[in-house]
């Protein structure tokens, strides 16, 4: 049977094993929880690295976890510890309701301002470790989780007299989305070297989607003849591209001892892509009294020329005293340089004119180099129970879009702050975790779009240069994640 939805392939697995629990019950909670996963989710976090974080440790120490993740989460946050934890089992990341607020102003014209908030579920995440060998030194896993998921939506509308001497009719339309969807599909597998020392790799297939729109409208027509166009400017331009199965490799190391744990990882670029392909369209119009140009463009399929990911390398450092424990990660993400996405020439009339002029359409993106380092605290309060803290940041990568260098556009979202908090309840057959995260950021001198503000004839045609726009981000999270302890997994004895 085939699964184009790896989710599905866990479902099924679980529903055929005979030895993960005596009550078929069991195996329909893991059907549902699995559902809930795929529900549809964003963000507004644009361009940023360490969007998400995962896990019951995960979430809590807010990423702190490179030197010990101490779960399934390891897959992702550290393959080199995989087989460090004897808790083997599965782990969901089921309920995270998210609220965030973006206010953002200047964008659109001066002193104009634009609020959008959002109210969903961000994405979770699915995984199992499991050893077939009868031994500790050898121990798999497998996750799916949502690496970037964001949808982002701007719209304007302005009607009112132009700032002439002889004022004109305005009306002015502004229309942006940009949405984005990559997933991560990735087996590891990790050996325990010695019983301190763990190296492990984990291999993904990485799908990504994304498509952007940006519909600008700016025409002035005079009181006399209101339907009579007189000065005006329409861009439409929009694309999307995608690359399936793409592939990712991460390397770990992971040291652990009674008072202290360290890790290394190691991210590679993004390689390979099995199915790449993209299309675009645009169209461009100015007329000025009698005078008018427009320029057209329609291809429906391309190649898609490029897409990359950065190389990084991850630190982490986890010293245990009595009951406290205090985690440190960094992560450093290399810049990639301007490279174009989408280079297409192309034939707007497919040769039907006797003097065909062809139109060159580019989309660039370029990436800044980034380090973010997150920190936590654990206070072991029982056996049982601990309080878990955190801090992180998630700087922005700084992402910038040349449309055919005839717009430019950068990410408005700002380099984001998260504190975290909440509790820890590990039981036999299960480590349950509650808490809260919560987000802040403040961007200013980013690029302002258009300005609406201040029209005249002689300034219509023109869009934004102004680097003003500012903007405020919120967010917060209520989490709540649930492992599965497979007891048949602890009784693995080493050889």
């Amino acid at each position: 049977m085939v699964f184009k939805n790896p989710y599905w392939m866990f479902a099924w697995w679980a529903l055929t094993r005979n030895d993960l629990g005596s009550s078929k019950s069991y195996q329909w909670i893991v059907l549902l929880l699995i559902i809930l996963n795929t529900e549809v989710t964003y963000s507004q976090t644009d361009a940023h690295y360490w969007t998400y974080q995962y896990g019951a440790k995960g979430l809590l120490l807010n990423g702190a976890v490179i030197a010990s993740p101490d779960d399934e989460t390891s897959i992702y946050y550290n393959p080199g510890a995989i087989g460090k934890s004897d808790d083997l089992g599965f782990a969901f990341s089921f309920l995270t309701p998210t609220y965030s607020s973006s206010l953002t102003s200047n964008l659109l014209g001066d002193e104009k301002s634009y609020n959008f908030s959002d109210l969903s579920l961000s994405p979770g995440f699915l995984a199992i470790r499991f050893r077939p060998f009868s031994t500790k030194a050898i121990t798999f896993g497998i996750a799916s989780f949502q690496r970037l998921s964001t949808k982002l939506k701007y719209t304007d509308r302005s009607v009112r007299y132009s700032d002439d001497i002889v004022p004109d009719i305005f009306r002015g339309d502004f229309d942006f989305g940009r949405n984005v969807s990559q997933s991560w599909h990735g087996i590891g597998i990790s050996w325990n070297i010695t019983d301190q020392i763990g190296f492990g790799v984990t291999q993904y297939s990485v799908w990504h989607s994304e498509d952007l729109t940006v519909d600008i409208k700016r025409e002035l027509f005079t009181t006399q003849a209101p339907y009579a166009l007189t000065v005006g400017l329409r861009s439409s331009v929009n694309y999307k591209f995608s690359i399936k199965s793409a592939f990712l490799t991460k390397l770990g190391i992971a040291y652990h001892s009674e008072d202290m744990n360290l890790g290394i990882t190691y991210t590679s670029t993004l390689y390979g892509g099995i199915d790449r392909n993209a299309s675009y369209s645009f169209d461009f119009l100015t007329r000025e009294d009698r005078r008018q140009t427009q320029v057209v463009s329609n291809r429906p399929e391309i190649d898609l020329r490029d897409f990359k990911t950065p190389m990084s390398i991850g630190f982490g450092a986890e010293y245990i005293y009595d009951d406290w424990r205090i985690a440190f990660s960094a992560e450093y993400y290399e810049g990639i340089p301007a490279y174009d996405v989408i280079n297409d020439i192309d034939d707007p009339f497919d040769g039907l004119l006797a003097n065909p002029s062809e139109e060159t359409f580019v989309i660039s993106y370029t990436n800044k180099s980034v380090i973010n380092f997150a920190l936590g605290f654990q206070k072991k309060l029982n056996d049982r129970t601990s309080l878990l803290w955190g801090f992180r940041t998630d700087f922005n990568q700084g992402n910038n879009f040349n449309l055919d260098n005839k717009l430019n556009f950068t990410s408005t979202n700002p380099d984001v702050f998260h504190v975290s908090g909440g509790g820890l309840l590990t039981t036999k057959s299960n480590i349950i975790s509650l808490g809260f995260d919560y987000g802040f950021g403040l961007r200013k001198n980013g690029r302002q779009i258009i300005d609406n503000t201040i029209v005249t004839r002689q300034n219509l045609l023109e869009l934004g240069t102004k680097n003003k726009a500012r903007t405020v981000f919120h967010s917060i999270m209520l989490f709540l994640t649930y492992d599965f302890v497979l007891s048949r997994f602890e009784k693995a004895s080493d050889r």
